[in-house]
């Protein structure tokens, strides 16, 4: 971990698009303010007060945007899909011209090739090597290696992802032997949209779909075969230029140390049994794995150690709202069961709910949205 010298590429011709990017009239003060937006939660209304009160050359946010996407130039790769969503049309699927599912058709015209409904694609690639020719964002991808170079690492510390036996045997193995080097987590989650159930949104870190009951993916493989055949490029190395180091010359490997998601989205990824199933732990009794799971083809992703419990979703989500009933007296049906010495009494809510209106006073924009009251809500 010691090793800062990065393999030599000196000889290779590399393009930095983003140096001495010269910005018309305006649009540098237009763009700061949209980061600031950004950040901060501004309205349009406001930006655009902003920018009428503080600059000369008055930019709509629409044309910053579009000068921002002139600049950053990442575009998504779009992907033939099932226009139920069953499957994308990689792998084993990509000459099918229709779903092994539901055997809808994949193009609208056979003769145009015009898909019925396409995936979005965006590289992970191309924002590291954006990130990283900046020098204040370089400096901060570089926390793995700072910390794992310290007296705190190594401790028997345990608040860290690198303080896990699973990121140590990924450097026994040849991971992360350069500074540079990043660590990924992916992420599978689930959630309802409306308290109907009636429809829910599968959201994949790296890649988001938007998918109804109906028509909820029958082979996660095929959606995941873009991202993954990136992150193996990124495990062999890409070229990349160091905004720190005046545009130094080295080459970037990433890899992927931890998944994580619910119980639901975490078999998705595994192809493993239902979490529902008997003997369908990933830990003390994995069992019966249906597909064979795309992430195998990943040497940092190791079964089942790279796939954690989720505090979120076992504390955080779960727990509280029982709580909160007991504590409200509503958790059992019968009204002597919740009448317990944890019960809050009516009087105590109120107070709670005036505090938590008054906090909307202080509380700063950026934590995001104050609370509201309990009691109304």
């Amino acid at each position: 971990m010691d090793n800062t010298d990065n393999e030599s590429i000196n000889d290779t011709e590399f393009v930095k698009q983003y140096d001495n990017y010269q910005l018309p009239p305006g649009f540098s003060e237009a763009l700061r303010l949209l980061d600031i937006k950004v950040q901060s939660n501004m309205s349009n209304n406001i930006y655009q007060q902003v920018m009428v009160g503080f600059s000369n050359e008055q930019v709509s946010q629409y044309c910053a945007i579009k000068k921002l996407t002139s600049i950053v130039q990442i575009e998504p790769k779009w992907i033939d899909m099932c226009v139920k969503s069953c499957i994308v049309f990689t792998d084993n699927f990509s000459k099918a011209i229709s779903c092994h599912y539901c055997n809808e058709p994949c193009y609208e015209n056979e003769k145009n090739k015009n898909s019925q409904k396409k995936l979005a694609f965006f590289s992970l690639k191309d924002r590291f090597i954006l990130q990283y020719s900046d020098s204040t964002r370089s400096k901060e991808l570089q926390y793995q290696y700072n910390y794992t170079t310290s007296s705190e690492y190594d401790n028997n510390n345990c608040g860290n992802i690198f303080d896990r036996e699973q990121y140590k045997d990924s450097v026994e193995n040849g991971c992360f032997s350069y500074y540079q080097d990043i660590a990924l987590i992916g992420s599978l989650d689930g959630y309802q949209i409306f308290r109907q159930k009636t429809d829910d949104c599968w959201i994949i870190l790296f890649l988001n779909g938007n998918i109804s009951p109906e028509n909820r993916p029958k082979n996660l493989n095929t959606f995941l075969r873009p991202i993954i055949d990136e992150l193996k490029e990124l495990e062999d190395g890409v070229e990349c230029c160091d905004g720190l180091r005046n545009q130094e010359i080295f080459i970037l490997h990433a890899f992927v140390v931890s998944w994580s998601g619910n119980t639901p989205a975490l078999t998705k990824l595994m192809c493993t049994t239902s979490h529902n199933l008997y003997q369908s732990c990933r830990y003390c009794e994995l069992q019966e794995l249906q597909l064979g799971s795309i992430l195998f083809e990943l040497h940092s992703t190791k079964f089942s150690d790279s796939f954690t419990i989720d505090i979120m979703h076992l504390l955080y989500e779960n727990i509280p709202k029982y709580m909160l009933q007991h504590w409200y007296g509503c958790f059992y049906m019968n009204d002597i069961l919740n009448n317990n010495e944890y019960t809050l009494q009516k009087k105590t809510w109120n107070d709670i709910g005036s505090l938590m209106d008054k906090s909307k006073k202080i509380i700063p924009s950026d934590f995001g949205h104050p609370p509201r009251n309990i009691i109304k809500h």
